[in-house]
């Protein structure tokens, strides 16, 4: 898949970080590096925005049955 250009990525939209494979919500760009955090919270990380693009509804489908799963195991919070 293409990456998105990431002016036109709107806060809080879900982004898929093609480098490190994981979905985020996007938080912001400065300059050449775009800012993401967890869909469930917690400790944002970078990418480069080549590595940016908008998650499919699938994508966010699964993300978020992998995390209620996770939370009914106990494994998250």
């Amino acid at each position: 898949m293409e990456t998105t250009p990431v002016g036109t990525i709107a806060v809080g939209t879900l982004v898929i970080d093609t480098a490190g494979r994981r979905i985020g919500r996007f938080e912001d760009s400065l300059g050449s590096r775009c800012f993401l955090r967890p869909l469930g919270g917690g400790r944002e990380w970078t990418v480069d925005p080549d590595h940016v693009r908008q998650a499919t509804e699938a994508e966010i489908l699964a993300a978020k049955v992998a995390a209620a799963n996770a939370r009914s195991t106990g494994a998250v919070r």
